[in-house]
């Protein structure tokens, strides 16, 4: 029997629409990693709480694959653009994911049949999506101009922080990988630090948000637009997750 399909993200926040309809049956919490064991349609599922960056995500794939084997690894969460043709809610399937030493240099690419059959429900589906490279970086790429030009430096479509060390643990452990992320924020859209919102379980804390907006006025009337766009990224993520596991992609 193969082992459980692990879907990977880094913030609680990025799950929450897929796994909302999910009965967790069993919780295992090691700062700063949450493991949740569940199913859906009678497949085994784990759902792995990162924390934000490649360290957390190291310590995470270490407790991972202490405790467990799973059979697939599923990277997911939010990105940022780098092409003024994604936007918010569109759905990127990252062919490879990237990071820059000092030049783009693959780090690992997600399995082809992997790829085909997200390829395959997403045209059936008609929902907007983009294949192309991924770029992992150190740190919030929070300014247009920057996120424009790693894009232009790397050939990467999109941005986030943890798919490549996803992938190195995949090609380490020999199990196949799927990178797939959701347009948070567009090229053009600066962002705040998020960071500074975040508790030491690397969750949203909404009574920072609530004081940055407070010392910040002007960037109080941005809030709901990014509950917004966050909420879009959301609604893709669970509907692509659900589609995807409900075709049996092992």
């Amino acid at each position: 029997m193969s082992g459980p399909i692990a879907i990977i993200a880094a913030l609680r926040d990025e799950l929450k629409d897929f796994s909302e309809s999910l009965a967790p049956q069993k919780v295992l919490f090691e700062r700063p990693t949450t493991i949740i064991e569940t199913s859906f349609e009678d497949q085994e599922l784990l759902l792995v709480r990162t924390g934000i960056g490649y360290d957390n995500v190291f310590k995470s794939l270490s407790l991972l694959f202490e405790k467990y084997d799973p059979s697939l690894l599923i990277s997911t969460g939010y990105a940022g653009a780098t092409d003024p043709r994604l936007v918010p809610g569109d759905l990127v399937i990252g062919t490879e994911v990237l990071v820059l030493n000092p030049d783009a240099l693959s780090v690992a690419s997600s399995t082809k049949p992997l790829l085909k059959k997200a390829q395959a429900i997403l045209e059936q589906k008609g929902w907007p999506h983009h294949f192309g490279p991924l770029l992992t970086v150190d740190r919030p790429v929070v300014e247009p101009h920057e996120k424009a030009f790693l894009g232009t430096r790397s050939g990467a479509i999109a941005l986030d922080m943890e798919s490549a060390e996803v992938g190195r643990w995949a090609v380490k452990k020999k199990k196949p990988f799927l990178a797939v992320r959701a347009i948070l924020d567009p090229v053009s859209l600066p962002l705040p630090d998020w960071e500074q919102f975040l508790g030491p379980d690397q969750n949203l804390i909404p009574a920072k948000i609530f004081r940055f907006a407070l010392k910040n006025p002007l960037q109080l009337i941005q809030l709901p637009r990014f509950q917004k766009l966050a909420t879009m990224a959301r609604t893709s993520i669970a509907r692509f997750l659900i589609a995807y596991l409900q075709e049996r992609p092992i």
